[in-house]
């Protein structure tokens, strides 16, 4: 079974270049997650509850980030550490950055953080 989020939005201050730093910038996050089909009935007890995943994204604007890979390695650690989650993936973008581009974005799965954890490629 995947659960989706998508486009969930946030501003925070994020960036490494002068006319980024000290405002905020609008950025979208999109998180699938595939997880165990342990679904029955109508009882939010036997899923996962999106609200925690969409609560932790929005909770990000109260911190400044250097880099998107930063925020989207943060969210990708916190959901793919969820119970029932066998992989995960997060994608964030700026969507105001640059006038002439429309999203400039970072993905990362759970297969990256693999490679990560055991000190890169």
């Amino acid at each position: 079974m995947k659960i989706k989020i998508v486009e969930c939005e946030l501003e925070t201050e994020i960036g490494i270049h002068d006319f980024e730093r000290g405002r905020k910038q609008r950025l979208l996050v999109d998180v699938t997650l595939d997880v165990e089909p342990r679904f029955y009935g109508d009882d939010i007890s036997s899923t996962l509850n999106y609200d925690i995943i969409r609560n932790f994204i929005l909770e990000q604007s109260e911190y400044q980030f250097n880099l998107q890979e930063t925020l989207c390695l943060k969210v990708l650690n916190f959901v793919s550490g969820l119970a029932g989650v066998n992989r995960a993936c997060v994608y964030v973008r700026k969507v105001d950055v640059y006038p002439e581009v429309r999203e400039v974005g970072v993905e990362l799965t759970t297969d990256d953080l693999r490679v990560l954890q055991a000190g890169g490629p």
